[in-house]
């Protein structure tokens, strides 16, 4: 997939404008964070990908950190 689009001034730097199936396929909107790094002469923008802590346990049906057995102390932990 390859397109043609035009560096504008933005503030103090430059912006480019991400065409919608662009944007589609990396699942930005508005307000997302991407990461950009350089190959050779090639520009790359990247998502950062978020997770909300429930999102990750949807689903896990092991014990809470309230059930969990973490054992005696060992040293000088305050329990």
């Amino acid at each position: 997939m390859g397109t043609t689009t035009t560096v504008h001034k933005w503030g103090s730097g430059l912006g480019v404008q991400l065409s919608k199936p662009f944007a589609d396929a990396l699942g930005l909107r508005r307000g997302s964070k991407v990461e950009l790094s350089m190959i050779g002469d090639e520009l790359r923008v990247r998502p950062i990908k978020s997770y909300r802590i429930e999102d990750l346990l949807r689903g896990y049906d092991g014990p809470s950190p309230d059930e969990y057995d973490w054992g005696s102390s060992a040293g000088k932990e305050i329990w």
